[in-house]
């Protein structure tokens, strides 16, 4: 574990942050997600956080922004490559993410009406662009109340999955998290009607500084939507037979080999479903 987050401190040394946009506002969601399609036991969480600026927005988990953001400061600092290594491992060590929310979205980016997704599979990066929102169903005879908003709801099949979600024009903002939009409010609450997904809105706050949303420049291959889910099959395939061979050598704790390949076997229930 330590040996692979300082291969990652040293990578993320090594990308090109572009500032494009200036954040207004941060709406942080807990994320709720079974890893495992067949066990209810397998419930994960991950915060999360939407950025809007006054251009795009921006979604990514809390975690992998902190990592970023303190990087990028450490990167600045007139001190040798690896003292920059060792800060920013001793800076972002606890800040993990979970391999199935390891990544980010924009929206409205590079342009309008556009959306990009970027993403990290071991030592691979990729990125999508799409140029539609899901569409939705409004449904005008039910309403509610979530964290103080009044709420209305909405319904939409998305990437092999149907939706309900609840949102407010009290934030007229046509946004929400993962790739949700195009409602005429802020996304407060959305879960899949199988309850395996589920990204609820638990802080709002308001930027009073100058913050920049960053995007990541890297050599990345471009896939479609399906070619990324079976890309995140295969990398869990290919770390069970590492670990396999592993076991083969005797020269790694049986115990935690045992774990680790129950949780990647575990591991197979990314948010789109083809």
């Amino acid at each position: 574990m330590i040996i692979s987050l300082c291969i990652l401190t040293i990578k993320v040394f090594s990308q090109n942050l572009t500032n494009i946009d200036i954040v207004k506002y941060e709406y942080y969601y807990n994320y709720e997600f079974l890893n495992d399609s067949t066990s209810r036991y397998s419930l994960k969480s991950q915060e999360m956080v939407l950025q809007v600026g006054e251009h795009l927005s921006k979604f990514t988990s809390a975690n992998k922004l902190f990592s970023d953001s303190v990087l990028a400061i450490v990167e600045k600092k007139e001190i040798g490559h690896a003292g920059k290594v060792l800060e920013g491992f001793n800076l972002v060590k606890g800040s993990l993410t979970n391999p199935l929310c390891n990544y980010d979205v924009y929206k409205n980016y590079p342009e309008k009406n556009t959306l990009t997704f970027t993403a990290r599979i071991s030592k691979n990066y990729f990125t999508l662009i799409q140029k539609s929102h899901p569409h939705w169903e409004l449904d005008t005879n039910n309403d509610s109340t979530i964290l103080s908003f009044k709420c209305h709801k909405a319904t939409t099949k998305f990437a092999g999955r149907s939706y309900i979600a609840w949102f407010t024009t009290d934030i007229p903002i046509s946004d929400g998290p993962y790739k949700f939009s195009g409602l005429p409010g802020l996304i407060i609450k959305i879960n899949d009607i199988q309850n395996q997904h589920c990204f609820t809105l638990i802080e709002v706050k308001k930027i009073k500084f100058e913050k920049p949303i960053f995007y990541i420049q890297k050599d990345y291959q471009k896939i479609t939507p399906q070619e990324y889910v079976k890309a995140l099959d295969v990398n869990s395939a290919k770390m069970l037979d590492m670990l396999h061979d592993q076991e083969k050598i005797k020269s790694f704790n049986q115990e935690s080999n045992i774990k680790a390949e129950n949780n990647l076997k575990s591991r197979n229930n990314f948010i789109e479903r083809y």
